[in-house]
């Protein structure tokens, strides 16, 4: 085996080109029941539902999750992602 495939990931499921990761658990609950999806996988503490004409995936914390997420997400034959999530501050000074 060669360094190369070693530091690629090598998931053992595969997905259609489109998914949706959702980050916030709440939207990711709605998104489930809404799009009524069988549960394909888990993946670093989220979980993937899926047919053959896209995914959803999450819920997702934090940026190292996600990153991780989306390189096995690309590995698995994902081409397209939307990712959803929220955004916002504490302090209401702030621009």
């Amino acid at each position: 085996m060669d360094r190369e495939s070693l530091l690629r990931p090598s998931p053992r499921f595969s997905l259609p080109a489109r998914v949706l990761l959702v980050l916030v658990k709440p939207d990711f609950e709605f998104y489930r029941k809404a799009l009524g999806l069988s549960l394909k996988t888990t993946l670093f503490l989220s979980r993937i539902y899926g047919n053959e004409k896209g995914a959803l995936v999450g819920p997702a914390l934090g940026a190292p999750q996600v990153a991780l997420l989306l390189e096995n997400l690309k590995a698995a034959g994902a081409k397209e992602v939307l990712v959803l999530g929220w955004a916002g501050i504490l302090k209401e000074d702030l621009s």
